[in-house]
């Protein structure tokens, strides 16, 4: 028999069919909140795997710079040492030059006294040889202030 024929039949699947309804409502619910529920977390997992790369990118840059800085630190601080080395060395060579100067110095000293103590016995040379020539000169003639001085006796 055909199933339009039969009205009751009809009836009862339609009622069949609208129990059956009834009976998913519930779960269709249910499933409408949980693809709702599904949606919302794949947004939320979305996001945080935006955010999650972007702080590694963060993370990666901060490794980039701290890499770098320390590099440039390990090069200030080979630049810091070789200055030091340098300023230490100069320091000592500083000081040798000073020792040389306060040599040189007192050894001018010495050789100004000892060229003033050389002009003092000169001049003093030279004023007893003048003195012992006058009285060479002296003592050898006879001194007169009207008569020229002789020469000495010639004794052959």
């Amino acid at each position: 028999m055909d199933e339009i024929s039969h009205p009751s039949k009809m009836a009862r699947r339609s009622n069949e069919n609208l129990q059956n309804q009834l009976a998913v409502a519930p779960y269709n619910h249910e499933l409408q909140e949980l693809k709702y529920q599904n949606s919302q977390y794949a947004t939320r997992m979305h996001q945080a795997e935006i955010t999650l790369a972007a702080k590694e990118a963060q993370i990666q840059d901060s490794r980039n710079l701290n890499q770098r800085l320390l590099e440039e630190l390990k090069s200030r601080t080979t630049e810091r040492d070789t200055m030091a080395e340098e300023n230490r060395i100069l320091k000592r060579a500083v000081a040798i030059q000073e020792n040389k100067i306060k040599e040189m110095t007192n050894q001018m000293r010495e050789y100004e006294q000892f060229i003033g103590a050389a002009r003092a016995y000169i001049e003093e040379a030279e004023r007893e040889k003048l003195l012992r020539q006058q009285q060479a000169a002296m003592s050898s003639y006879p001194r007169s202030d009207f008569f020229p001085p002789q020469p000495p006796p010639d004794v052959f």
